[in-house]
């Protein structure tokens, strides 16, 4: 079963987390009350992905992305507090976040962000083994304006990125996640009238 550990050092917010997630997916939630208890419990189990607090003693969410990102490379973490601002999610990001969801909106966002996620991580998983024994590649598209194409563009750059190793895998979802939205964005601009 698919497993998400949510990291908050408040019992409260993390109990609130977790019963989000359990509620709306069809998951197993495991809890930690910080970065260095997070860490502990991968010894025992590596979760499908991380949901963690900002704001912890002992080991921020921010050292947690990056420690995650480093050992735990196909494991993505989603990043919650309640001290939202651009300059945070830009740096979880940059820290190696897949995604950034800000407490206030928690119960709106925090299970369709997972849900998501989840479903880019178990595509990477799955295509992982054969991307490895990739030895060339190489390909030109000129996608028309069609929004069922991008999906499969993303699919095949994931695929790409792997198998020619220029970065780790957390970084092909988060690469993957930025393009697909590129285009959707693109995609939606164009469909406008006037435009």
């Amino acid at each position: 079963m698919t497993s998400v550990l949510v990291v908050d050092d408040s019992a409260l917010d993390r109990k609130l987390a977790g019963g989000l997630l359990e509620k709306r997916l069809e998951i197993a939630v495991l809890y930690a009350n910080d970065g260095r208890d997070a860490l502990k419990q991968f010894e025992r189990h590596v979760p499908d992905l991380v949901v963690t607090d900002l704001m912890m003693p002992e080991m921020n969410g921010l050292e947690l992305v990056e420690a995650v990102r480093h050992r735990y490379p196909l494991t993505p973490v989603v990043m919650m507090t309640s001290k939202g601002s651009e300059e945070i999610a830009v740096e979880a990001l940059e820290k190696g976040a897949a995604s950034y969801v800000p407490k206030r909106i928690l119960s709106r966002r925090l299970p369709e962000t997972v849900e998501r996620i989840l479903e880019v991580a178990r595509e990477v998983k799955e295509q992982a083994r054969l991307m490895e024994r990739l030895v060339a590649d190489e390909c030109a598209f000129l996608l028309e304006n069609d929004i069922r194409l991008i999906a499969s563009f993303v699919r095949y750059l994931r695929q790409g990125l792997r198998g020619v190793g220029l970065c780790e895998e957390s970084d092909h979802m988060r690469i993957s996640i930025a393009v697909e939205e590129a285009l959707l964005n693109a995609y939606y601009l164009s469909r406008k009238p006037g435009s």
